[in-house]
């Protein structure tokens, strides 16, 4: 013990000496710790202020508000200019009186019945954007496959301000709308029988016949990726992360352990800390519930022992058939009254959560945040081989809850998708610790090469190194020239192949840099890193600070 303490003093006096010779370095570091300290509580103060009104359910971060402040200012600018000239306001960009730019990918051997655009005042008799606020049973979808982005759309409107905040500015007179930093004019596709001279609109609508925001909303979203065949198809999971900057994931329901825990920690929590969305896929149309298709989950409930599910189909109509169905006689005046429940083929519909899973076989979970969270995000370029050349670390300062995000760029970006498919995964380690502490979720899903990879873990104080691993096939759909689709399947390992060992022995020492020790090609992509960190607003003198780099 006195050793130790002859040490601290010993080391005490070095550091007096050191500043006794070097006074002058010694304040420059101590100021300049000052000022790196007062610039981020100044950062934090300005992120809190600016993102104060944000609703909850949004990720809140600095960049949603200046992408919001951006749009405004865009709309306003535009605005003015159409006032100026007194004409209406067309999307250069993406007009769709030019139906093939707009419908599809210049490749895209597909072909429509929609044959002509009109604006809003010539398909509405008295246009507005909201006519009532919005609600799931605004949504009904139109001829394109998009439900899983409509279904997504539904459940975000059981959150009050979430499609409020997406729709960030309008200016109906001169016939624009703004989302997400894209402006969109006020165009919509039509099927015109010239016979009967009728226009039937052709994307999805309002159930309100004069309120337009689903409609444009729906422009805008395909405006983003290109065209709107790129948003035929997808998973509800990734249109709640797009609309809310949550976390999502999908799941099948067969393979979910524990459906108690399950109920416990989504259903009664859905429209509070999760958004939940589920589909049919591969079991055929059976008790109303179509094939190949998407629906929201609004709500759930416990009534006199029986856990139900709150379902809705986008298409406003063809509702589940079987027990809890409208005109089921389960249903009483004082169970209808309990679950505020009206009969009525509007496509919403209450299912036993038995049933639910026993009929839905995937399920997609969307984790939402507020301003308690603080969100780091990097973007790398890394190389796709079967050892790791690159880790994360990830400094905390206290115990906090951690959500960890592996993510690669949408791949309705590409036509036909990019050249190479791949799969994600990560480790956490302690610093300097050769067994990992956690490593991302891995299931036999249908889906196993998914737009993002997550975790959610209670962290102590410490340092962490996230490392991560990413496997590549090249993509069936799109030629490679280099070398057959067969040949690099084979060289490329994928986890479905390998043992807890292999796996271990690719993630390699973390400590030290990793080589790659067999043929297989290496692949360079772009890919993001996302934590989320909760923070308690009262702890204003105890935030967490993250760093995160690459080694």
């Amino acid at each position: 013990m006195s050793s130790k303490k002859e040490d601290r003093k010993l080391n005490k006096s070095e550091q007096q000496q050191q500043q006794q010779q070097n006074p002058k370095e010694t304040n420059q570091l101590q100021t300049s710790k000052a000022k790196k300290k007062q610039r981020r509580l100044r950062q934090e103060q300005q992120i809190e202020k600016l993102t104060s009104k944000i609703p909850y359910g949004i990720s809140a971060t600095l960049n949603l508000h200046k992408a919001i402040e951006i749009t405004k200012e865009k709309v306003k600018r535009i605005a003015k200019e159409c006032r100026r000239l007194n004409i209406k306001f067309l999307d250069r960009e993406f007009d769709v009186s030019e139906l093939d730019s707009c419908l599809y990918n210049q490749h895209s051997e597909n072909h429509s019945a929609i044959n002509d655009s009109k604006r809003v005042n010539k398909l509405f008799k008295e246009p507005k954007f909201y006519a009532d606020g919005v609600s799931p049973g605004d949504v009904q979808q139109g001829w394109f496959g998009d439900c899983w982005f409509l279904s997504a759309i539904s459940t975000c409107t059981n959150i009050p301000g979430i499609i409020e905040t997406i729709c960030v500015e309008r200016d109906e007179q001169v016939g624009d709308g703004d989302w997400v930093s894209t402006v969109v004019d006020s165009q919509l596709f039509v099927k015109t029988d010239i016979e009967k001279n009728t226009s039937d609109i052709a994307v999805a609508k309002c159930k309100d016949p004069n309120e337009t925001w689903l409609s444009l909303l729906e422009k805008a979203y395909a405006k983003i990726h290109g065209d709107y065949e790129s948003i035929e198809g997808g998973f509800v999971s990734e249109a709640l992360e797009d609309l809310t900057g949550g976390v999502a994931s999908s799941f099948e329901t067969s393979e979910i352990l524990d459906i108690d825990r399950l109920w416990k920690e989504d259903f009664l929590n859905v429209n509070k800390s999760v958004l939940l969305g589920c589909a049919r896929s591969g079991l055929g149309t059976v008790s109303g519930l179509v094939d190949g298709h998407a629906y929201s989950i609004l709500g759930s409930a416990e009534y006199q022992g029986t856990r139900l599910v709150k379902v809705r189909n986008p298409w406003g109509n063809t509702e589940w058939t079987g027990a809890w169905s409208d005109g089921s006689e389960l249903w009483t005046p004082e169970s209808m009254a309990a679950l505020n429940h009206r009969f009525g083929d509007d496509g919403i519909f209450w299912i036993s959560y038995e049933d639910f899973l026993d009929y839905f076989n995937l399920y997609y979970r969307c984790r939402i945040f507020d301003s308690r969270w603080n969100v780091y995000s990097t973007w790398i370029n890394y190389n796709v081989r079967p050892k790791s050349d690159g880790k994360f670390i990830l400094n905390l300062s206290k115990k906090a809850d951690v959500i960890i995000v592996l993510q690669q760029p949408d791949s309705r970006y590409f036509h036909k998708g990019p050249a190479y498919l791949y799969q994600l995964a990560f480790r956490v380690f302690e610093k300097g610790s050769s067994t990992y502490l956690i490593r991302s979720p891995y299931t036999k899903t249908f889906y196993p090469w998914g737009r993002n990879i997550n975790l959610e873990i209670e962290l102590e104080a410490g340092t962490y190194e996230i490392i991560p691993r990413i496997n590549a096939i090249p993509n069936p759909d799109v030629k490679n020239d280099k070398k057959s689709d067969d040949t690099t399947k084979d060289e490329t390992n994928t986890d479905e192949t390998k043992t807890e060992e292999t796996q271990t022995e690719e993630y390699g020492n973390q400590n030290s840099e990793s080589t790659a020790t067999t043929t297989q090609p290496t692949i360079e992509s772009e890919f993001i890193l996302r934590v989320m960190v909760s923070v308690l607003k009262h702890m204003k003198d105890h935030f967490l600070f993250l760093k995160i780099k690459k080694s």
